[in-house]
């Protein structure tokens, strides 16, 4: 955990400085235009760059409607002012909610589409930045299946819990394209997302891997057209006798032992799926985790779950006209979980 930090505020220290534009600039640089409205929870300071320890230009009041412009893993990039003069700058992600998708924006809030699939090819290490320079903080394992946001100058990009992490390129091997839906052929990808697990060597921690690998085994289904896929129904109940064992858990924003630990993190894998689709699949039912979110994800794209009866589910609809094979691979580390074209 304390290497997990270190990173997260070397990231924090690497921003994008504020730009106020005059009245007489807006024709050469006109206001950015919101993506998504969002809600402040608190009284907000709009940073200068990525650091609760940067200076500030502005400042939203508890309730204030917020525009945003893009996100990351940890930080909103906000805009503020007036079509005559106007700021840009960063906010957490976790101090705004009932964040909504303004009209004509493809994709739903939090949504981060990988554009690649892939396998580690041989023993890599992920790096805070694109460059053997900086720190190296996680160790990839061959046979590792990827699922790649971007490729920038060789290096490989992909979301590590709340930041980003790349890797070179010239170690991947078996490299995929991620297709459109529509223009996919039968056994083409169409989504692709990966989450990073705790790998303590520790009792509860290995018997929440255990729940994490056997839960991928339960959800690796195909999903004919119109299927309802009910995470509690197939993946659960989380008792011994489907096989899970107490692991830790998020429960009321804190860490609890419980059966099944650890399920929850193949559902919020599995959620993130969901909304990298912005047509296709329709999600009925999902609750997370609480207001803070889980840390092994960027806040706010997380999706509990639960024995069916206290209403914890995660509960979608394949609305495709063609069939959807769930793709799991659980190693060293790595949830990774993708959608075939059937």
């Amino acid at each position: 955990m304390k290497k997990i930090l270190s990173v997260l505020v070397a990231l924090a220290c690497v921003g994008t400085g504020l730009r106020p534009i005059p009245a007489a600039a807006t024709d050469s640089a006109p206001m950015p235009q919101a993506k998504y409205i969002g809600i402040a929870q608190t009284n907000l300071f709009i940073r200068v760059e990525r650091s609760t320890e940067a200076s500030t230009v502005g400042h939203y009041s508890n309730g204030s409607k917020i525009s945003i412009i893009d996100y990351d893993p940890e930080w909103l990039t906000v805009v503020s002012g007036t079509d005559k003069q106007w700021v840009t700058g960063f906010v957490l992600r976790k101090y705004v909610s009932e964040i909504k998708q303004q009209e004509g924006v493809r994709l739903p809030y939090g949504s981060t589409p990988a554009k690649y699939i892939g396998t580690i090819g041989r023993d890599t290490d992920l790096f805070i930045e694109p460059d053997d320079k900086s720190e190296a903080f996680f160790h990839l394992t061959e046979g590792t299946r990827v699922a790649i946001l971007e490729i920038e100058n060789g290096w490989a990009k992909v979301i590590y819990w709340r930041l980003h992490g790349y890797f070179h390129m010239s170690d991947v091997i078996d490299l995929l394209p991620v297709y459109e839906a529509e223009s996919a052929a039968s056994g083409d990808f169409i989504a692709g997302f990966m989450t990073f697990y705790n790998m303590a060597d520790t009792d509860i921690n290995r018997n929440r891997i255990s729940n994490i690998m056997l839960a991928c085994d339960y959800i690796s289904i195909t999903m004919p057209p119109n299927f309802e896929f009910s995470f509690d129904e197939i993946a659960g109940p989380y008792r011994g006798e489907r096989g899970y064992l107490e692991g830790l858990s998020f429960y009321e924003e804190e860490v609890v032992p419980s059966t099944g630990g650890g399920v929850c993190q193949v559902s919020s894998t599995l959620y993130n799926l969901l909304i990298a689709l912005p047509e296709g699949i329709q999600v009925t039912h999902r609750r997370a985790h609480g207001p803070g979110g889980v840390s092994y994800l960027p806040h706010g794209v997380d999706a509990a779950v639960g024995n069916i009866p206290n209403g914890i589910n995660l509960v979608f609809q394949n609305t495709f006209s063609f069939p959807i094979d769930i793709e799991t691979r659980v190693q060293d580390g790595v949830i990774f979980i993708a959608f075939r074209k059937g």
